[in-house]
């Protein structure tokens, strides 16, 4: 076996190297950075688990799966593409739309997560179903105001069908123009238990409203920003809707009881609860006029 033998004279050469190289301010600059470099913490835990809410025609299901964080999004979809025969899109609970051929760690994706996942059959394409509006008051007060800035609103809504949410109904301002406006959303998912089924909504939206989108009741529709694929509210599960509007005073009713007499498109698939952290919106009066779906 060869030896690599140094003299003296030499490992005293090689001693001085490194020291010249050692008081080198960049050298040693580049030395610390790499022993200070950091590890995502996303990359400390190599298996996550991952949930799917699928939705395919008229059937809705729900699973669970462990993957790697390396894994494609593509390795979970590909065999429920398969038993489900369809396309799925895949959105994540930021409505992001995800790219399948990269890894859940590129789409950042974390432990927990749901994916909401919609399924076009590979033989009868379905035809995009219409988007209604459940209304729940039958008037408005023509004559006095709801105070809205600052209070947080909210309702409860459950469905007798797989649908999704895909907006809301807004009170137009009492006393200033049509114009800009601002809106807070908050939305949870539970199940009659009261068990949350997936990561809260949360948003902050704004628009813009004119004169021509207001109808006789007085109420406009805004679709969700950036839920712009719609929440899916699943048969036997309560979604709970808090809002915060930026006007100082909008119109409001207080015929809410009376929403079953409404002709909407879809009658009795909707049931409406008061929320308990609404500040005064319940069952029976408010300023959330009613809301934008889409059956599943």
């Amino acid at each position: 076996m060869d030896m690599c033998i140094y003299t003296k004279k030499q490992l005293v050469k090689t001693k001085i190297l490194f020291q010249i190289l050692y008081n080198n301010k960049v050298w040693r600059k580049s030395l610390e950075k790499i022993k200070k470099a950091n590890v995502d913490e996303k990359d400390m835990k190599f298996i996550i688990q991952v949930n799917t809410q699928c939705v395919v025609d008229k059937t809705f299901s729900q699973q669970i799966h462990k993957v790697r964080v390396s894994d494609q999004v593509s390795s979970i979809i590909k065999p429920l593409e398969k038993l489900y025969q369809c396309n799925f899109k895949v959105i994540s609970t930021t409505q992001k739309q995800l790219k399948q051929y990269k890894s859940f760690r590129a789409n950042n994706i974390g432990d927990g997560q749901t994916l909401q996942l919609f399924g076009i059959p590979y033989i009868n394409q379905i035809d995009e179903k219409p988007i209604r509006f459940f209304q729940r008051f039958t008037d408005f007060k023509k004559d006095s105001s709801w105070p809205v800035e600052s209070l947080m609103e909210g309702i409860v809504l459950t469905s007798k069908v797989d649908v999704l949410i895909l907006g809301v109904g807004i009170f137009e301002s009492f006393d200033q123009p049509p114009g800009p406006f601002g809106i807070d959303i908050a939305i949870k998912l539970t199940n009659r238990d009261g068990k949350l089924l997936s990561e809260p909504f949360i948003s902050k939206e704004s628009g813009l409203y004119k004169k021509s989108d207001v109808n006789e009741m007085h109420y406009f529709l805004h679709k969700f920003k950036r839920f712009r694929h719609g929440i899916i509210l699943k048969v036997g599960c309560l979604m709970h809707y808090i809002q915060k509007i930026s006007f100082k005073n909008s119109y409001y009713s207080e015929s809410g009881l009376k929403y079953k007499e409404i002709k909407n498109p879809d009658m009795d698939i909707f049931s409406i609860y008061s929320h308990r952290h609404s500040k005064k919106t319940s069952k029976q009066q408010g300023i959330i006029p009613g809301f934008i779906y889409q059956l599943c």
